[in-house]
């Protein structure tokens, strides 16, 4: 143990096998040189031929792969209890029982993480906290079980128990409980203790009904639909999910300033266009929503319109106004989806905002785009006259148009139109707004004509005249481009400050 014993008859007294060394390991001879003047078996001359730059590191993440290491291990194994190695205790693991009491009796190692070259060489020992540097500094650090112990900062753990606080079962509250079965269908009991029974399928309509829905949808189809709407449990995807069983086809009447306004008889025209297209494909029942807007939904024009539709073409026909407040429908999402669509783009003529409502939807159907042109605006205002009675109902009150939440025209008596004023209401009353005089001897009850409307506009529209100088003025500084002028010039200007909107919203 005491002989002086260089490097390299370390490496030739070593098996290949149990070489400390890296196998790419490379040192050059005056690398070597420096460890032959060394006596590896005396600490003190280990330091002092130390460089005096150099410092000793005690990280805890030496590799276990590390020569080191493994020449502490073999030592263990063949009996080695010399005061560098201490062997393991139970309660602590291998490479933290390790502590090196005398940490300068070790021969150090040349590895990947040790160099003898006139570098900065660093020293690493296991597990210890401790940094010291330069080495004139080392016998001022003292390890023990102890302090390593004490350097090692408790890990705090969040607080588990949440104290008296009691926990919330949010599905087991009996509000939650009743809505999950009034959402699926099921009985439950309402807060005033009332029990409602559980939903069930309803039986097919007879034989005799006009409309032949136990031809149309069979048992099995019918009891499906009514199985997949109950399981979704949710009020607005229910809706959902009844609205997908249409075409979900969006249609789009457009026309510019010079062709129409905006008015009750553009919108009856539109709506009388879009049934006699449709009603070609054997559809006789129609249902309509909007909001309450007087100007365009709500008034006698089109209410007329049900009644001479209904008529020609012997159909039902429903119309329910929204709740102010809760209006929005599918043709305001028709509108943001056009918006979203057209923010980034330049349009400046009429043809090119229809080519951009064809093209808004690209997912699904694309909307149906209909170039609204002055043949298809009737004049269904002039037919108003053909009604006698908007005022008096069938009980003999007065009609209260203004709380009108449904209108219903059937084609048994067109001109008979049902209506409720509540969403709760469970019959409807009827107002007869064709009330004829009876027939005698010498009179005969009168045909109403609803044939032979004429058109609404003979002419072009004249635009304000301040609107059409700003116009121009675009057109002239080029804001406009030069192939969109012709459009713009052909406009017609009205020779007032203002153009006629009377039958505008």
């Amino acid at each position: 143990m005491n002989n002086v014993t260089g490097i390299g008859d370390i490496i030739e007294n070593r098996d290949e096998d149990e070489s400390p060394l890296p196998p790419d390991a490379n040192f050059t001879e005056e690398e070597l040189s420096i460890l032959d003047d060394i006596d590896l078996n005396d600490s003190k001359d280990v330091l002092q031929n130390v460089p005096s730059n150099a410092s000793i590191l005690f990280p805890d993440d030496i590799p276990c792969s590390s020569p080191w290491v493994s020449n502490v291990d073999n030592r263990i194994q063949k009996g080695d209890r010399s005061p560098s190695v201490i062997e393991n205790t139970p309660d602590h693991s291998p490479f933290q029982n390790r502590i090196i009491e005398n940490y300068c009796d070790i021969t150090p190692v040349p590895s990947p993480y040790n160099s003898f070259a006139p570098s900065p060489v660093n020293f690493q020992l296991i597990d210890s906290p401790a940094v010291a540097s330069p080495a004139s500094d080392i016998n001022d650090i003292t390890y023990s079980p102890s302090n390593i112990a004490k350097s090692r900062k408790r890990i705090s753990q969040a607080k588990k128990d949440k104290g008296r606080l009691r926990e919330r079962f949010h599905k087991k509250w009996k509000d939650q409980e009743r809505k999950y079965n009034v959402n699926r269908g099921l009985e439950y009991v309402s807060r005033n203790g009332r029990v409602h029974d559980k939903k069930i399928m309803k039986s097919s309509c007879p034989a005799t009904c006009r409309k032949k829905c136990s031809e149309k949808l069979t048992e099995n189809i019918r009891q499906r639909i009514f199985d997949m709407f109950w399981s979704i449990g949710d009020h607005s995807r229910q809706w959902d999910f009844l609205a997908s069983l249409g075409s979900r086809q969006g249609y789009c009447f457009s026309w510019h300033q010079q062709t129409a306004k905006r008015g009750a008889n553009e919108i009856s025209s539109c709506v009388f266009k879009f049934i006699e297209d449709t009603v070609g494909e054997g559809v006789k029942d129609y249902r309509f929503w909007s909001d309450n807007c007087g100007g365009q939904n709500r008034n006698r024009i089109v209410f007329l319109m049900y009644m001479i539709a209904s008529s020609k073409f012997s159909i039902d026909i429903s119309h329910r106004f929204l709740i102010v407040g809760h209006t929005q429908n599918e043709g305001d999402s028709m509108h943001a989806l056009i918006e979203r669509q057209t923010k980034d783009k330049m349009l400046y003529t009429p043809d090119q905002w229809y080519t951009a409502f064809r093209f808004a939807k690209s997912d699904e159907k694309p909307y149906k785009v209909i170039e609204v042109s002055q043949d298809l605006i009737k004049d269904f205002k002039s037919k108003l006259r053909l009604i006698n009675n908007w005022t008096t109902t069938n009980d003999g009150s007065k009609m209260p148009w203004n709380r009108v939440t449904e209108v219903v025209v059937k084609a048994e008596n067109p001109f008979r139109v049902f209506y409720k004023t509540t969403y709760q209401d469970d019959a409807y009353k009827w107002i007869d707004c064709v009330k004829q005089p009876k027939a005698t001897r010498n009179r005969r009850e009168s045909n109403i004509n609803i044939d032979n409307i004429s058109l609404a506009y003979q002419t072009p529209i004249p635009i304000d005249k301040n609107k059409y100088k700003d116009l121009m003025d675009l057109c002239k500084k080029l804001v406009i481009p030069k192939e969109y002028h012709l459009f713009f010039n052909n406009l017609i200007p009205n020779n007032s400050n203002r153009a006629d909107e009377s039958d505008s919203d």
